[in-house]
């Protein structure tokens, strides 16, 4: 920077100041400076361009410019002190007139007071002759009583303001455009005109403080003024923002843009784009009389004022945005209203205007019309892949559904609701989504209202968030065309479950099957639910959405005899899941059972023993719905810790044992086909004792008896639904006695009679499972008593050639009559379903056991129970024992 010249002097003159050529001088305290007759002229100071006013100095003058930079050079003046301009005249430069050498060449820095003091004398507080650069400080000013507050003209200006920078015909006019920045301390204020103007050219605008404006805009743009005003302040005025010319601007609101008028953004020129981005308020309406205006929405954000003119409106951001005014656009093609990636919701009125226009929405974008105090969108839809519409609404207008339409709290999480189309609906492959509390015929739900008619194939998904689960009628309507034509075909995408049970999609009612609205029912079937008496009916039809007029085809299951006085009766339907969940329990409480002959075979010493279990089960639920079937597989072991003896003849041991099981189960129901899988497996451990009264020969009386504890994993998963996962755990006890007698005795052998009793007391219990229909899910049956009744009949033989050799083989047969207090099942939002024919079971056992030599035992043996309702069980035990 060129030597600095400090303007200091002290005098007062009646002409025109030359001071041209002059060195430095000093600075002295509260010097001043006033001309009368003319400004001081920077280009009489020879060669030096750079000059300081010092904060002790105060320049003035009452003719003219306080201050002159001609166009000789690109001047730099730095103010500390204070530079005021006392002229009354209708025409005059500014405190401050610097004009350049070069476009935009001359530079100011105020840290002071820059000041025009009369009202109406038109003078400026800077005037800038061919653009240039204005840095206002914090705590500085910049001011005009009678004209603008900084006037530039011919080339860009760029103002930098911290300060205050105030004028009466306009803060800051830029006659060819260019950059405003201001900070969070910076004032620009007018009391007549805009706070800023520009006439032509590029304008930036980059505001955090406060424009404002008594009478005229915020910010005024005309001509050809094109560029951007990024606003995180606040901008007040009749209009906060009035854009008149065509060069066409880019508004970006972040703060607060308030009109006093009544109207915030004023577009009456073209080409404009305003955008409100998180952090936006608008006080205010804003208005569109010009062409090609559009608005953008990005982040997240309410806007609750009236946008009335716009071409178009898009929500392109990841974030959420709220209109809640009245909110019209003109554009009359798929650009009108553009929802994609980010969310919209329209709680006010929304119109699209323009002749064909349509609301696009695709690639994630969320348009929800209405929340529980309504909201209404006047435009045709699409609703592209990957698009979303939906809410309380309604649409005035055609959908076209190749997206999701998601209908009130099934969008919200709220209450359920309705959504409304006021014209036609075509489904594009899309889906409509409800929420449900799935119960009677009067269950709460969410309702799509289709004023027009129905067209083309959309799928239906329903999800429960409530809802037990119940008998039907008519069913739970969800869809209601009152058009002329209904057409549309609608399939379930997935399942409906609630409770234990399966609904189905079906169209018409049961009296009415031209009925053209849409249901939710459980019975399985087109016919209604009576009293009467039962007959039986099957469906094969797999996986289907069962009967009704154009639903999935299927026939019913029925139950009933239509001659009784009724209709026939078509039964709720079961989902399988039940039967999953009841056989996970039933293989968990008699997974580790086990009785004293499947450990014990013929040695009586401390012992170690291994044996080992498949098994296959299958039952029916009570209903004859559901069929389950099992195979379970457990390797168990133990042996003898202490024993002891109170007589000469008997033995008392006491042995420990532990084990793992897995049981894999399916059901399937025999009205849709779905099935469901579940899976069981963990480990138990504990321990026994066994008596015999004659521990050599085992005959006499014996008593056994267990306790052990089991941690098991369960799982269960039906068609097209999660899998739940779960823990079954407690304890479980026995105890058994029997009486052994010899009725026959040969050369070989000899012959066993013994009549047994057994007493199991099962404790597991499951956790409580809420799956993704919302179903609170237990297990039943659990903490229960089992008995088993029964004689043993075996064969003890031993060949010639062994005799002597410590080896016997022994055959046996044996028949079990086994009752269970409780039958296993499971209650699913308190609707139990249980298995049937386990309470009382007949049991018939084959086996042999063989004692190879005076230490080690083996034995096999094969079982089979037999139950009512189709219950049976096989299971084969291997084991083998060795005594010490």
């Amino acid at each position: 920077m060129n030597k600095i010249h400090r303007i200091i002097k002290t005098f007062i003159v009646s002409f025109p100041v030359l001071l041209g050529g002059f060195s430095m001088v000093e600075a002295k305290a509260e010097s001043t400076l006033n001309t009368q007759s003319g400004p001081i002229y920077l280009s009489l100071f020879g060669p030096e361009t750079d000059f300081l006013v010092p904060e002790t100095a105060t320049i003035t003058t009452i003719t003219d410019s306080t201050i002159f930079g001609n166009r000789d050079a690109d001047w730099r003046l730095i103010v500390y002190g204070s530079v005021i301009d006392n002229t009354y005249a209708m025409v005059a430069a500014g405190a401050i007139h610097l004009d350049s050498k070069t476009a935009s060449g001359s530079h100011l820095d105020n840290y002071g007071i820059m000041a025009a003091t009369q009202a109406g004398s038109g003078v400026s507080g800077v005037k800038l002759e061919n653009g240039g650069t204005v840095v206002n400080h914090a705590g500085a000013s910049i001011g005009s009583l009678g004209g603008y507050g900084i006037v530039s003209s011919k080339a860009l200006a760029y103002i930098i303001n911290n300060g205050a920078i105030t004028g009466y015909s306009s803060g800051i006019r830029l006659a060819s455009g260019g950059s405003v920045t201001q900070g969070i301390t910076g004032i620009i204020n007018s009391s007549d005109g805009p706070g800023i103007l520009s006439d032509s050219g590029i304008l930036t605008v980059n505001n955090a403080g406060t424009i404002s404006s008594n009478s005229g805009g915020g910010i005024l743009t005309r001509g050809d003024t094109h560029g951007s005003i990024s606003n995180s302040g606040t901008i007040t005025g009749p209009n906060a923002i009035q854009i008149q010319g065509s060069g066409g601007m880019i508004i970006e609101n972040m703060g607060t843009l308030t009109g006093s008028n009544g109207t915030a953004v004023n577009l009456s020129g073209s080409n404009n784009q305003l955008i409100l981005a998180t952090g936006s308020t608008i006080n205010g309406k804003v208005i569109s009389s010009g062409s090609n205006n559009t608005l953008a929405l990005r982040g997240d954000g309410t806007a609750n004022n009236d946008f009335s003119g716009l071409t178009s409106i898009s929500a392109t951001d990841s974030g959420r945005w709220t209109l809640g005014g009245n909110v019209t656009t003109s554009a009359a093609n798929a650009t009108a209203l553009v929802v994609q990636n980010g969310a919209l919701m329209i709680t006010g009125q929304l119109t699209n205007s323009g002749s064909g226009a349509t609301a696009n929405v695709s690639h994630g974008g969320i348009l929800q019309v209405g929340d529980t105090t309504g909201g209404s969108l006047i435009s045709n839809v699409n609703i592209e892949q990957g698009g979303t519409l939906g809410g309380y609404g309604n649409v005035t207008g055609n959908v076209l559904n190749a997206g999701e339409l998601i209908v009130g709290r099934a969008l919200t999480g709220g209450d359920h609701g309705e959504f409304t189309v006021n014209g036609d609906y075509e489904g594009r492959g899309g889906t409509v989504v409800f929420d449900t509390d799935m119960g009677a015929d009067n269950a709460s739900t969410d309702k799509l209202i289709i004023n027009g008619s129905s067209f083309g194939e959309s799928q239906i998904r329903v999800q429960s968030a409530h809802g037990e689960g119940a008998e039907t009628y008519d069913g739970i309507k969800l869809i209601k065309v009152n058009g002329s034509q209904s057409d549309g075909q609608f399939t379930l995408a997935g399942r409906a479950v609630a409770g234990p049970y399966e609904y189905f999609l079906q169209q018409g009612t049961l009296t009415d099957s031209t009925n053209k609205d849409w249901y939710l029912r459980s019975t399985f079937g087109g016919t209604a639910p009576v009293s009467g008496d039962t007959g039986s009916g099957t469906s094969t039809d797999d996986h289907s959405n069962g009967g009704g007029n154009n639903s999935n085809n299927g026939d019913a299951a029925s139950e009933g005899n239509a001659a009784s006085g009724g209709r026939a009766v078509s039964s709720k339907t079961l989902r399988p899941e039940a039967g999953g969940y009841m056989a996970n329990i039933a293989a968990a409480q008699t997974m580790f059972n086990l009785r004293l002959n499947d450990r014990e075979g013929q040695a009586e010493n401390s012992s170690m023993w291994l044996r080992q279990v498949g098994s296959r089960t299958g039952f029916s639920d009570g209903s004859g719905q559901l069929h389950s079937s099992a195979n379970g597989y457990v390797v168990q072991g133990g042996g003898e810790v202490l024993s002891a003896a109170m007589g000469q003849d008997d033995r008392l041991g006491v042995g420990m044992m532990a084990g793992y099981g897995y049981n894999n189960n399916q059901t399937q129901s025999n009205r849709t086909g779905y099935k469901s899988r579940g899976i069981v497996d963990g480990y138990s451990a504990g321990m026994y004792a066994t008596w015999y009264q004659d521990a050599k020969t085992q005959n006499g009386s014996y008593v056994d008896s267990w306790l052990q504890y089991s941690k098991l994993k369960a799982s269960e998963q039906g068609d097209e639904l999660a899998m739940q996962s779960y823990n079954i755990n407690g304890l479980s006890a026995s105890i058994e006695s029997g009486y052994r007698m010899p009725v026959y005795q040969g050369t070989n052998g000899e012959v066993f009679v013994t009549p047994q009793a057994q007493v199991i007391w099962d404790g597991q219990k499951a956790d409580t499972v809420r799956d993704d229909s919302n179903t609170q899910i237990q297990s039943t049956g659990t903490g229960t008593i089992s008995t088993r009744f029964g004689v043993r009949v075996a064969r003890d033989s031993v060949s010639d050639q062994d005799k002597g050799k410590d080896k016997l083989f022994t055959v046996y047969s044996e028949m079990n009559w086994l009752y269970h207090r409780k039958d296993p099942g499971v209650a699913m939002d308190n609707i139990t379903v249980s298995q049937a024919g386990s309470r009382n079971v007949g049991e018939i056992k084959l086996g042999a056991e063989g004692k190879l030599n005076k230490n080690c035992n083996t034995w096999a043996n094969v079982g089979q129970q037999m139950g009512g309702s189709g219950y049976n069980d096989s299971r084969v035990t291997v084991g083998l024992k060795y005594a010490f």
